[in-house]
């Protein structure tokens, strides 16, 4: 396959510098490496087709998007999906032993052979949530307009952080976190490209929850894992281990134990350790932290079956009572029909 002369632009990542009207036309080539990730890979497309041009129309440029797909070795659709929602795209089939490297060097080299103006390539294979920081400042309600903003926040040798920032439409700042993630390529560590540290900015989350001394006896309840409770790799979502905690308060509160509180959580602060998966039986313990406000509980997750623990975290206590709950089949005047 041949390719184009080095002065062929290859960019990576969303930060990249202000484009010169130097024409009235520009084809830019975006190349993926994908593996079974139908939802996202039609989410990833979506997002592109929505993609705001208007400032290089304005500057009397005519943007071309041209996407390139490697799909190694899917068994999920990627494949057809993505050529039904995208259908000028160029799909090169793979036999699944490509992983990310390999496979988005082959979208590279053939997105390059059509002598594109420009090539945009990720530079992060993906990866597993490592450790969570989370601050929650105001509730947010239905049928609420939201603003979500994601950034590169670190970015060490084979781990980096996504900050997030979620805000009402008059810039109200309702929650904002910090993740890190371990980059993954083949199911293993892979270093990330140095040159990610060029579009890092630092993120406004709040300091963490420290870990107090544990006072008492830990309040102790037992559950099943639902399938409503797993995301698209069958495992518990991130955000469901939120609700856990938050269950536990409420119930401990429910029963008079001193871990327990009537009050939201304000901050929460996690590292994980191992997954959990559905069908599982978890046991989650919350003591109350030893500070003299009382405001913090510790917490350990573990499965039963085996006494792994899945997570520790430490959470706040939030300033805002909750309010009486919706009773089940009366819901909210403006959901009434």
């Amino acid at each position: 396959m041949s390719t184009t002369s080095a002065a062929t632009p290859v960019v990576g990542g969303a930060h990249a510098a202000p484009i010169a009207n130097t024409g009235t036309s520009l084809r830019v080539a975006v190349a993926v490496a994908v593996h079974d990730r139908r939802q996202t890979t039609l989410a990833f497309v979506a997002s592109l087709r929505a993609s705001d041009l208007s400032p290089l129309a304005d500057a009397g440029i005519d943007v071309r998007l041209e996407l390139v797909v490697v799909d190694d070795g899917s068994t999920d659709g990627t494949a057809d999906a993505v050529v039904a929602a995208w259908p000028g795209a160029t799909v090169v089939p793979a036999d699944g032993t490509l992983f990310y490297a390999r496979g988005t060097n082959l979208a590279l080299r053939t997105a390059l052979a059509s002598d594109p103006d420009f090539v945009l390539v990720g530079r992060i294979a993906g990866g597993v949530v490592r450790a969570a920081r989370y601050e929650y400042l105001e509730p947010a309600r239905y049928p609420e307009a939201l603003r979500v903003q994601t950034w590169l926040s670190r970015v060490g040798r084979t781990s980096f952080g996504h900050g997030h920032l979620v805000e009402r439409e008059d810039g109200t700042v309702i929650a904002r976190a910090d993740i890190a993630i371990v980059n993954l390529d083949g199911g293993r560590p892979a270093p990330l490209d140095p040159a990610l540290r060029d579009f890092v900015e630092p993120s406004p989350a709040g300091p963490a929850p420290a870990l107090a001394s544990r006072a008492g006896e830990p309040f102790v309840r037992r559950f099943v894992v639902r399938p409503s409770d797993l995301d698209l790799f069958r495992h518990v979502n991130q955000a469901r281990y939120l609700d856990f905690a938050d269950d536990t308060l409420q119930l401990a509160a429910a029963a008079g134990h001193a871990a327990g509180s009537d009050r939201p959580i304000g901050a929460l602060s996690l590292e994980y350790q191992a997954e959990a998966r559905g069908g599982q039986v978890l046991q989650m313990q919350m003591w109350r932290g030893g500070d003299d406000e009382g405001d913090v509980r510790e917490l350990e997750l573990t499965r039963v079956e085996d006494g792994a623990v899945i997570h520790r975290a430490a959470l706040r206590i939030g300033a805002q009572v909750v309010g009486e709950p919706v009773p089940y089949g009366t819901p909210p005047d403006n959901l009434r029909r």
